[in-house]
């Protein structure tokens, strides 16, 4: 048998009232019970950590390529037809 684990949290980034919020999710998966559990654990935190980065390293090139370009959420091209 293997488990998996999932927690997430999703919390305020901007000013209060700012409508601005972020979430953030983890997932271990296929955990074996039989085996010693920390050393599954350590490898998963270091997964997640790399990818996190990544993620977000990914995530601000594209916000700031969006800004960049003049895009905003009032000039989107949806908002503009």
């Amino acid at each position: 048998m293997r488990i998996d684990v999932h927690s997430g949290m999703t919390f305020q980034m901007g000013q209060a009232g700012s409508n601005q919020y972020a979430r953030v999710d983890v997932t271990f998966s296929d955990i074996d019970p039989d085996l010693p559990l920390e050393p599954q654990l350590a490898k998963g935190r270091a997964a997640a950590s790399a990818a996190f980065k990544a993620v977000a390293a990914e995530l601000n090139q594209q916000v700031q390529e969006t800004f960049d370009a003049g895009i905003s959420p009032r000039k989107s091209p949806r908002a503009r037809s």
